[in-house]
């Protein structure tokens, strides 16, 4: 005769053993999220990486005109939360290239204004006002992969241009966001 295996015991868990390792659980993964930064509610990590100052933009020619689009938080008082307006200057292609500083981590966002035209080809801008579209540096057409904060900040910066684009003149118009195969 051949010996019979033993099926295998699974050690019984009291329902007490069960829901103390469960709460342990769910205290772990609360605190785990709070100290990576997650906000509940859907929203969206707090900004993540290493803080990048705006070098390159902030080496571009000043736009002292196209500050006035962004008036009255041309003094530095921040909007938005934690964001202040640090610098305007013009791209390389003309457009407008916006440094905005968030107070609390010192780290710089660029956004880009262009002329906004219908029909244009290209990626879709972050947000748009009467005028002007706001872009992303390196845009990408993929919407899902813009974060969140970033974009909530281009719309807010298009109300406040939105808000002063009629009685604004500058001195040259950007161009518009147009990437046509082969340029």
């Amino acid at each position: 005769m051949q010996p019979t295996a033993k099926p295998t015991e699974t050690p019984a868990v009291s329902r007490r053993a069960f829901f103390d390792r469960i709460t342990k659980l769910g205290v772990g993964s609360g605190v785990a999220a709070m100290l990576s930064g997650f906000r509940a509610g859907g929203t969206d990590r707090q900004m993540h990486g290493p803080v990048r100052p705006a070098t390159e933009l902030l080496r571009a020619p000043a736009a002292p005109d196209a500050m006035a689009l962004l008036s009255p938080y041309t003094d530095g008082r921040p909007f938005a939360g934690r964001w202040a307006v640090g610098y305007a200057a013009r791209g390389e292609r003309g457009e407008i290239g916006l440094v905005l500083v968030d107070t609390e981590t010192g780290g710089h966002a660029e956004l880009y204004l262009f002329r906004r035209a219908r029909g244009a080809t290209g990626a879709a801008p972050a947000a748009t006002s009467r005028r002007y579209a706001v872009h992303f540096r390196g845009t990408s057409d993929d919407e899902a992969r813009r974060p969140r904060h970033l974009v909530r900040l281009a719309e807010r910066i298009a109300d406040i241009v939105w808000k002063n684009e009629r009685r604004v003149t500058l001195v040259a118009e950007p161009p518009v966001f147009d990437v046509r195969p082969g340029q």
